[in-house]
């Protein structure tokens, strides 16, 4: 999945990952919760945290999303596998 471009209003910046966490959470209240862009909404909102190092809410984040993946777009996937890394690299790491 594709992070939004620079200058887009999601996009996360430096010292506004709040901003960009709130955004996200605002968007995927009004879409389907397995639609692609729900998808993408919650895997950026486990980027965000990750990168404000609130690894145990991003697992929180990327498991059950990492499921659903498998259910979507099965385990095989691009964006499936991606997911799957980031958690495996977390397992290492915490």
């Amino acid at each position: 999945m594709a992070a939004p471009p620079p200058g887009s209003p999601l996009r996360a910046e430096l010292g506004q990952a709040t901003t960009a966490l709130r955004q996200f959470r605002q968007v995927l209240t009004h879409v389907r919760a397995a639609s692609p862009t729900a998808l993408e909404l919650r895997r950026n909102i486990g980027m965000v945290l990750l990168s404000e190092g609130e690894a145990a809410e991003a697992v929180d984040e990327l498991r059950p999303l990492h499921d659903d993946l498998c259910v979507v777009y099965a385990p095989q996937h691009d964006e499936t596998q991606e997911v799957a890394e980031v958690l495996a690299r977390l397992r290492l790491t915490h």
